[in-house]
């Protein structure tokens, strides 16, 4: 019994042993499959929803039954994640109280099969005025909400609210015509243009087309203006002076709606003159549609809500249909058949016939016919017939900006185009140029710096699609206007055919420009990768002290047990020792990596000098050259001019502080690194060789003067790592920043944050109270490879100290 007893024990004791054992190798693989997938998971889709219409609708103010009373309400998505985003759908929402004077026309639902990464897309839904006086004056609120495969909603503020105005029909807006194609197919996406639509110079202004969004929908916009100067704009509404959309309730007229918020996006606070804007717009169904172009706006010299509407000669007649039909040939009449005149008589045979001599070859018999059979008449002419159309967006671009060129060659004859070639006129060495075609190959010469296309055969009704980037480089250095066309070559036959489109105009622009201050994507830091290590760490700890406690009790009730889970105990404490080290280690480098500035333990107090005081570089921080232009491996020391003082002190008072900016310190983002002077060479500022610093941009305050101190940081830099400001958009209102200067140390709090365009350089000009304007970049566009804004904090000063030097004592 004692030996079978002590067989059961160990037989037992082994059990638990492997049952253990294989928890413990269960745990690791479970540790595993948790760490490994981490980086994977991340892959996401993620859509942001921006407002792009004006919320000012309205009727003719003396007659309602004139001038138009269908208004596009839209919302911009975009796609910011780091996968496509499929079946996007968008839908318009009334909120608060109703209104029965302002509703939509059409669909409220508009969809997208998908949205890929970094792409955005443009919902337009029509709202209708209900033409009656009493619709003047009246509001209503809306949101526009959008959604995918997935995803939760976003939307745009649930306060914005259209509001409407009485439109004085005006003769000084030209409203120009509609040029575009008039049969589309269901399916296929076209370009219309609207060109000379001028008009005067306006604080708001929109152009647009009425499309109805169940048969053409406005996927993008893009809109030029010739005040001011080369002025450019991706949707209907065009901003001159910063309009206030957010008036609930609104306050009784004339007030509302009538003021400038700013700061204006374009020079002067007006936009306007010459106008043309390009449509791009999907077919959704069949149906006739009748284009009338309008063009409305405020002006504040009047003041009043100008408009003009296009005639029935401006006007585009469109009809959509399932397919372009091809066109068989018609044949007229039928062949007649063959008649035989005549007879041919039998012949009588009396006795036997004589075997007939032959001499030669017998003649074979000939039918005779009478008349002549008529050739097969074809109605029209069976060839081919090229058409031509070429588009490019935007209108304006900047370095390191893209041109989308697309060069659409239709067949819309009766036969096949034989040996179909498509070129494009010469491109000049401002770009960088990539092509693709849809059908054969899209070659870009370096020589002649043309682009051609070898499309072979092109059948009746089929349109080859050929896009090409033109990437802006470095060699531009000024503004400047180019043209640019195509032709397609071919043959049918004997015929030779050659077509050349119309040229279009684009601006290269090299004006001044926020710095840009990213290199590589904004990628969130992958901090949580360690947290399943930390996991498995407890649950290991748990059954190790388990172990450790039933060997201690083991000793007493069961030696023979005690060693072995004394054994395993041990075992298990130290796999939980080594998983938590993991842990911490990557805690460890997730949160240097997230914060590559940190300040010094016990705050700026611990800097000894803050002239003195630099940040290592990372090993990776080396910047890389870009196009033609070399980057400077380090910020120069570039000489810092002596200020303009506006007001000269009196005899009693403190000589202002002129002594430059050095250092900046934000505690809640644990940043502390020096702050460097940086000149602006009349585009932009030369932040060439900035990495861990903050670049103090020339041309604005000094921090001692009273006035705005705008500071760039790096978001990202070009060969990886992060910048200074990396989470800059992590900054709170009331949240702190410090800066230094050699007499003085200001503390400021945040008061507001933005997004703004590169050149909106309002952000910049000075201000009448004291404020310090950080600047990074933001809004990473992958497919450009470039930031498309900047991220601007603005921050109020709230308290001025003697700097102390704590190396120089008492």
């Amino acid at each position: 019994m004692n030996v079978y007893g002590k067989k059961m024990e160990l037989g037992g004791r082994r059990s638990l042993g492997k049952v253990l054992a294989l928890v413990l190798v269960m745990m690791l693989a479970l540790g595993g499959a948790l760490i490994q997938p981490s980086a994977n998971t991340r892959a996401a889709a993620f859509l942001t929803i921006t407002p792009i219409t004006w919320n000012v609708i309205g009727l003719d103010s003396t007659d309602v039954t004139l001038g138009p009373n269908i208004y596009p309400i839209g919302a911009r998505v975009c796609n910011t994640g780091d996968t496509a985003a499929a079946n996007l759908v968008s839908t318009f929402v009334w909120v608060g109280v109703p209104n029965s004077n302002i509703n939509l026309t059409g669909p409220s639902i508009l969809t997208d099969p998908s949205l890929a990464v970094g792409a955005c897309t443009d919902f337009y839904f029509n709202v209708a005025v209900t033409r009656s006086p009493t619709a003047f004056g009246s509001f209503r609120q809306y949101h526009i909400v959008a959604t995918a495969a997935g995803l939760g909603e976003v939307s745009t503020p649930a306060n914005r609210e259209l509001f409407v105005k009485p439109l004085e029909l005006t003769t000084a807006i030209d409203i120009g015509t509609i040029s575009g194609p008039t049969t589309v197919a269901v399916g296929g996406t076209y370009t219309f243009i609207v060109q000379n639509a001028s008009s005067p110079d306006l604080e708001q202004l929109e152009n647009f087309i009425n499309f109805p969004n169940n048969i053409l929908r406005i996927k993008q916009v893009a809109s030029t203006y010739t005040t001011p100067a080369n002025a450019t704009n991706n949707k209907l509404y065009a901003d001159a002076c910063g309009w206030d959309n957010n008036i609930t309730p609104p306050p009784p007229p004339p007030s509302s709606y009538l003021s400038c918020i700013g700061p204006p996006n374009y020079t002067g606070g007006q936009v306007g003159g010459t106008v043309e804007t390009t449509y791009i717009v999907d077919v959704l169904s069949t149906g006739v549609i009748t284009l009338t172009n309008t063009l409305y706006g405020y002006s504040a010299a009047a003041p009043a809500f100008e408009y003009q509407t296009g005639t029935s000669a401006d006007q585009l007649v469109v009809t959509a249909i399932n397919a372009i039909p091809t066109v068989s040939p018609t044949v007229t009449g039928t062949p007649p058949t063959p008649t035989v005149t005549g007879t041919p008589p039998t012949p009588t045979v009396t006795g036997t016939p004589p075997t007939p001599t032959v001499t030669g070859t017998p003649p074979t018999p000939t039918r005779t016919v009478t008349g002549t059979p008529p050739t097969p008449t074809v109605t029209g002419t069976v060839k081919p017939s090229p058409g031509l159309s070429i588009s490019i967006t935007p209108s304006q671009a900047k370095l390191n900006q893209t041109f989308t060129l697309t060069i659409q060659a239709t067949n819309n004859g009766t036969a096949p185009a034989l040996n179909t070639t498509i070129i494009t006129s010469v491109f000049a060495t401002y770009f960088g140029v990539a092509a693709s075609s849809t059908k054969g190959t899209a070659t870009f010469d370096t020589s002649d710096r043309r682009v051609t296309v070898a499309a072979g055969t092109v059948n009746p009704g089929e349109t080859v699609r050929v896009t090409i980037t033109l990437r802006v480089n470095s060699t531009a250095t000024t503004n400047v206007t180019l043209s640019t066309n195509a032709t397609v070559v071919g043959t049918y036959g004997s015929i030779n055919y050659t077509v050349t489109s119309s040229l279009v105009t684009y601006v290269v622009e090299a004006t001044s420009t926020l710095p840009t201050t990213g290199g590589l994507p904004d990628e969130p830091p992958q901090a949580g990768l360690y947290w399943p290590l930390i996991l498995g760490a407890a649950l290991l700890a748990v059954m190790g002290l388990a172990a450790l406690g039933y060997s201690a009790w083991a000793k007493s009730h069961n030696p023979e047990w005690a060693a072995w889970f004394l054994s395993t105990g041990l075992i298990l404490s130290g796999v939980a020792v080594a998983f938590g080290l993991a842990a911490w280690g990557l805690s460890a480098y997730a949160t240097a990596k997230n914060r590559p500035q940190a300040s010094a333990p016990g705050g700026f107090a611990a800097t000894a000098s803050p002239a003195g005081r630099f940040i290592p570089q990372d090993a990776g921080d080396t910047w890389l050259p870009g196009d033609a232009t070399l980057e400077p491996e380090t910020l120069p020391d570039y000489p810092i001019p002596t200020p303009t003082i506006q007001v000269t002190p009196g005899p009693q008072d403190k000589p202002p502080d002129i002594s430059p900016a050095n250092r900046i310190v934000i505690p809640n983002l644990n940043v502390d690194t020096v702050v460097k002077y940086v000149p602006y060479d009349g585009l932009t500022w030369l932040i060439g060789g900035l990495k861990q610093e903050v670049a103090w941009m020339g041309n604005t305050s000094w921090p001692g003067l009273g006035s705005n101190t705008a500071l760039a940081g790096h978001v990202t830099l070009r060969a990886g790592g992060d910048g200074p400001f990396r989470n800059l958009a992590d900054l709170m209102v009331g949240d702190e920043v410090t800066i230094y200067t050699d007499q003085n140390v200001y503390s400021y709090r945040v008061r507001e944050k933005q997004a703004v365009d590169g050149e909106d350089l309002s952000v910049i000009k000075p201000s009448k109270d004291p404020q310090i304007t950080l600047i990074t970049c933001t809004d990473w566009d992958p497919s450009q490879k470039i930031y498309l804004n900047r991220l601007i904090v603005y921050a109020d000063l709230v308290e001025v100290k003697p700097f102390v030097n704590p190396q120089q004592g008492n």
